[in-house]
């Protein structure tokens, strides 16, 4: 199994194939330092483009392959910026996921 930097590179390098404007952030306890054998891999997606279904799907669809080679869950939060900064519905969530979040 490919080393975490080269896992992150795939993820990243994917994602800008989509998005290649995008800023792609790792969260949760891989970002934090206390991932578990088990442990999948969440990424924050931040993009200046509106986000649409379509993209989700591409996305996926780019990843999945990276998901299957390292036998881990990527899971992904694709957000338009203004939304992500300005929404007060994603308050909650930015407070948890900024704690530690590493930009890819």
């Amino acid at each position: 199994m490919p080393n975490d930097s080269v896992i992150l590179s795939s993820i990243k390098k994917n994602v800008h194939r989509v998005l290649p404007d995008a800023r792609v952030l790792l969260f949760g306890s891989r970002a934090y330092g206390t991932p578990a054998d088990e442990s999948d891999w969440d990424i924050l997606i931040l993009t200046t483009s509106p986000v649409t279904a379509s993209i989700k799907s591409a996305i996926h669809s780019k990843l999945f392959p990276v998901s299957v080679q390292i036998g881990a869950f990527i899971n992904t939060l694709t957000i338009q910026e203004n939304e992500w900064r300005d929404n007060p519905s994603w308050y909650s969530l930015k407070q948890t996921v900024t704690k530690g979040m590493l930009q890819l």
